[in-house]
């Protein structure tokens, strides 16, 4: 018996597996927004830490689809409608400035740790909800801001790519990954 692929190569060179639902995704994007909130004291100004979420269209390294989601505002800009079925992902960008201002020489420590923080949020929602989450910092930034349309004094200083687990629900018996005993 042939062994069942566990993931394609999509992108930039990410093996991921499956596409990732509305539902999912959605949950995912919820914990990165609320680790974002629950720094409101540590972070410099509303703008100096923001959260993208980005769709790619037809899988393929271009981006169908941007909306900033740590805040209420405009969706943001449309490329085509790649759907939910495509690869999604967050990407995080600061206002470097801000972070140099408000902690000088600790700015770098301070932005790293947000970032872990927020990113571990993300992953851990993601395999609550069967979803492979891949931090990631793979990127050239004045490229990736303008393919995001970001403006111009936010820099994107990582990523969080998600994809569904290979062979959700066929390869997988019905029970959880981790079961709690008493």
């Amino acid at each position: 018996m042939a062994r069942p692929a566990v993931g394609r190569v999509v992108g930039a060179g990410l093996a991921m597996g499956d596409r990732v639902d509305r539902g999912r995704h959605d949950a995912v994007v919820g914990a990165v927004v609320a680790a974002r909130a629950a720094l409101a004291g540590v972070l410099p100004d509303d703008d100096a830490l923001r959260v993208y979420e980005h769709h790619l269209a037809d899988d393929l390294p271009a981006v169908g689809e941007v909306r900033r989601v740590d805040r209420p505002g405009p969706a943001g800009r449309a490329a085509g409608d790649p759907g939910l079925m495509a690869s999604s992902g967050l990407t995080l960008t600061a206002r470097v400035d801000a972070w140099l201002d408000a902690y000088g020489d600790g700015a770098a420590t301070m932005l790293s740790t947000a970032l872990g923080w927020i990113t571990q949020w993300g992953a851990l929602a993601a395999t609550a909800h069967r979803v492979t989450a891949r931090p990631a910092r793979a990127h050239e930034d004045a490229d990736w801001g303008r393919l995001l349309g970001l403006p111009a004094d936010q820099v994107p200083v990582h990523q969080l790519w998600l994809r569904g687990w290979p062979g959700d629900g066929e390869l997988r018996a019905a029970r959880p990954l981790v079961t709690a005993r008493p």
